[in-house]
């Protein structure tokens, strides 16, 4: 089997790290622990729609790169929550150090070059060198302020360096400076409701205009972060680790940049990405409704479609409608699956879940037919994957085998 393929597999199960590592470990007042590919998938969505708000002279696709790779360090070395380094629990050097060697860990698991342009990126992204970086950085740390406020005032654990925890990463890309003023806004409300000091230091001290739809934008966020709470397969019992919407969405979206380089799909990458970001973005209102449920006509297909309709209808009614439009276009193209970009997310979509399900132990499989014909119904949608395909039709054989489940010979006719 093609060396580059085995490649995959395993940087899939770095990727799977991300989904049970978990933030703010350190921070006994964060009672959710979310984990670090339910933040980088909400700071991609972030990144979007700041970016299409302003409209900046930035390059996008590198701007989703970034937000990928920033805490790909993380499924090795952890994260390093931010109050061991205000408190002095560890250096910023031994944190760089560490998280030094979990990238070089990572360098021996993927194909240059594009290992190199991971590792080129996520540098840029820790030493903000581009300006792309530093914008990035910037929406990053509002994403943890973000996180906070939906969960409201029992976070609060170090007042001052919530309040500042931003400050630097703005001064770094003042062109956020207004977005920024609006979550100081957010933040002082919450301090004065819940009795915390506010000092006038923390307020900013530019000149601001209002930034464009920031509470419409803040409400969309704040929905967002729903995708984090929304559960996939609930209805499979035997399936004990319940993975987010959020959580499979971010692994989705490095499955295709990584699938269309090491297989040279000829796609455009940054479409690709884009409708992987949002292709379950209703879920946060519609919740997940699980293919088992429409596998066993429990749900049709017309009324799983209705209920996600009805959902981006009601996300229209909190997004600019520019921005909306777009994410709609995004999420339409998904569902109609005729460009190949579409095509090629619809088909990784599928194997990420039957990844998913490898890695958690077949005795969780409630029904091997529908796992089987499940991995199947990828290659119907993009040809294109078939040495992927292949790879995971040997992996899930095996694992049926291993545990004494019959591999029936229908599902080899593909």
């Amino acid at each position: 089997m093609n060396q580059n393929l085995e490649k995959i597999f395993h940087f899939m199960e770095i990727l799977q790290k991300l989904k049970t590592n978990k933030r703010w470990l350190e921070t006994p007042t964060v009672i959710k622990k979310e984990s670090i590919a339910d933040h980088s998938f909400k700071v991609l969505v972030m990144v979007f729609v700041v970016w299409k708000n302003l409209w900046l002279n930035l390059d996008n696709l590198k701007i989703l790169k970034l937000a990928l790779v920033h805490d790909i360090i993380e499924a090795i070395a952890w994260d390093t929550d931010y109050n061991s380094v205000y408190l002095w629990l560890i250096s910023k050097q031994e944190k760089y150090e560490k998280e030094l060697e979990a990238i070089k860990e990572i360098k021996k698991i993927l194909p240059s070059p594009l290992w190199q342009e991971i590792y080129d990126l996520w540098i840029d992204y820790d030493t903000s060198i581009s300006d792309e970086a530093k914008f990035v950085k910037a929406v990053e740390k509002t994403e943890s302020i973000d996180h906070l406020l939906y969960y409201w005032p029992s976070y609060i654990n170090i007042p001052h360096k919530l309040a500042t925890y931003c400050d630097n990463a703005m001064a770094n890309f003042p062109e956020l400076k207004w977005y920024y003023n609006g979550y100081k806004q957010k933040l002082k409300n919450m301090f004065i409701e819940w009795w915390h000091k506010w000092e006038d230091i923390y307020d900013t001290k530019w000149d601001f205009d209002q930034f464009k739809d920031f509470d419409k934008i803040f409400d969309f966020f704040q929905i967002a972060q729903k995708l984090k709470e929304t559960k996939r397969y609930e209805t499979m019992e035997k399936d004990a680790i319940k993975e987010s919407t959020a959580e499979h969405s971010y692994r989705l979206i490095f499955f295709v940049w990584i699938a269309k380089e090491i297989l040279d799909i000829d796609i455009d990458l940054q479409k690709a990405l884009e409708i992987a970001i949002f292709h379950d973005i209703i879920e946060a209102i519609a919740w997940d409704t699980d293919f088992s449920l429409v596998w066993t006509w429990k749900v049709s297909k017309e009324e799983k479609n209705q209920k996600e309709i009805k959902a981006m209808k009601k996300l229209r009614e909190v997004l600019p409608i520019e921005i909306w439009n777009q994410i709609y276009d995004l999420w339409d193209e998904y569902e109609k699956f005729e460009t190949k970009e579409a095509k090629l997310v619809k088909a990784l979509d599928k194997l990420e879940s039957i990844d998913h399900f490898i890695r958690n132990w077949s005795e969780y499989y409630d029904n091997p037919d529908r796992i089987a014909y499940y991995l199947n119904s990828s290659m119907k949608f993009c040809p294109e994957i078939k040495p992927i395909h292949q790879l995971y039709k040997e992996k899930l054989k095996n694992e049926f085998l291993n545990c004494w489940i019959e591999w029936k010979n229908e599902y080899d006719a593909v």
